[in-house]
């Protein structure tokens, strides 16, 4: 039963960051503690999406959509992200409306969450939007080996080679909720951790 069932509104919970911060395995954690049923992210959106829509962006990755802007720097890889995000947005907000209709809390991890676009324009739900930062190269290469580990992802050279876009990007990103207190960083912290952290804040 969910923890959060006599509340006035569902919770939408959203776990956004950089590749490779634990965001999948916190959200996972966090499900079973809450007893949400509805638990997903934002990856698996992004291949439904490309079942049925040839757009550019929907059909690249984050790491990739910088070649539509230029040369490869940090401004037009996180200008490639962002749009990235945005091209995923349209299928997070319908995610997040049908579960709105249906009165249902939810948690949606990935990547493509960017902290400045309203996934909830009808307003059904309590938002809750945390951001996991893992700034600390030697741990970062280290939730890659494990993810590697368990699910055997080839992803690994690609993570490391823009492993320092990746970091700017993430710059941006705490930049963003420094400026916003809605915002809820959770900076170097296990998966066990940030759980305990997000619970605290609900």
């Amino acid at each position: 039963m969910e923890r959060t069932k006599n509340i006035d509104k569902p919770y939408l919970i959203l776990i956004s960051g950089i590749p490779n911060t634990g965001k999948s395995t916190t959200a996972i954690k966090l499900a079973s503690k809450l007893g949400f049923s509805t638990c997903l992210g934002t990856d698996e959106i992004k291949a439904l999406m490309r079942f049925y829509d040839s757009d550019f962006f929907i059909n690249q990755d984050s790491h990739s959509c910088w070649s539509h802007y230029g040369n490869y720097c940090n401004k037009t890889f996180l200008t490639g992200y962002k749009k990235h995000c945005q091209a995923i947005g349209p299928g997070i907000a319908a995610i997040i409306k049908q579960a709105g209709n249906m009165g249902r809390s939810v948690i949606i991890e990935g990547v493509h969450l960017w902290p400045e676009e309203n996934y909830d324009k009808n307003n059904n739900f309590k938002i809750f939007h945390f951001i996991i930062i893992q700034d600390k190269p030697a741990m970062w290469r280290r939730n890659i080996k494990q993810k590697l580990d368990v699910y055997g992802s080839k992803q690994e050279n690609v993570w490391q080679k823009h492993q320092e876009k990746y970091f700017y990007v993430q710059e941006k990103l705490k930049n963003i909720s420094n400026l916003n207190k809605k915002l809820i960083l959770l900076k170097n912290l296990t998966p066990a951790q940030n759980v305990n952290k997000i619970l605290a804040q609900l």
